[in-house]
């Protein structure tokens, strides 16, 4: 071989290998695009929490695998009315029985999820606030910390300002699983 054709196959390996790493880059920026576009600002706070980008990447692609399963429907008008009712019972419960009152938005608004489809509705808090992330991750934040709150009421130790402000949480989720859209799946 003539050092011609040497060069030649040199460029092309190079080449190749440019083309692949920027076919990967690609890819990579396609699904983090994707997953930001998905989860809202849980995105930027699932990388927080996580250990290294790629087990955050992994934790958010398994909830999004997970709630792509579920047959995920709007709520129906009557439904939506009933519900509604029950919200504005909880508040009005919540000036004589504020703890009670959390108890009753948490699962309140663990009955919309399941009439909306989530599988997870009456298994465990976390895994609520992680399907709830999944097209609704601007709201798993208020989610997160209304949980948060309704804990430390169980325990005792929570305070009617904290009670208030879990109220205000469960109603961001509340409103935004009993709107129309579809979470991203």
């Amino acid at each position: 071989m003539d050092n011609t054709m040497m060069i030649i196959i040199g460029a092309a390996v190079v080449v190749a290998v440019i083309v692949a790493i920027a076919s990967i880059a690609m890819s990579r920026k396609r699904t983090d695009k994707h997953l930001q576009e998905t989860f809202g600002t849980e995105y930027d706070e699932t990388y927080a929490r996580a250990v290294d980008r790629k087990s955050a990447k992994q934790e958010l692609k398994a909830r999004e695998e997970r709630v792509s399963g579920y047959e995920l429907k709007p709520i129906s008008s009557e439904q939506r009315m009933t519900f509604l009712s029950e919200w504005q019972s909880m508040q009005a419960s919540f000036v004589d029985h504020p703890g009670t009152a959390v108890n009753r938005a948490d699962l309140l608004l663990a009955e919309v999820m399941r009439a909306r489809g989530y599988e997870s509705s009456m298994l465990d808090q976390n895994e609520r606030i992680a399907d709830v992330s999944v097209g609704h991750g601007d709201e798993a934040a208020s989610y997160r910390e209304a949980v948060r709150v309704a804990t430390l009421n169980r325990e005792g130790k929570a305070t009617t300002e904290d009670l208030r402000r879990a109220i205000k949480d469960y109603a961001v989720v509340f409103e935004s699983l009993l709107n129309e859209r579809q979470p991203v799946a």
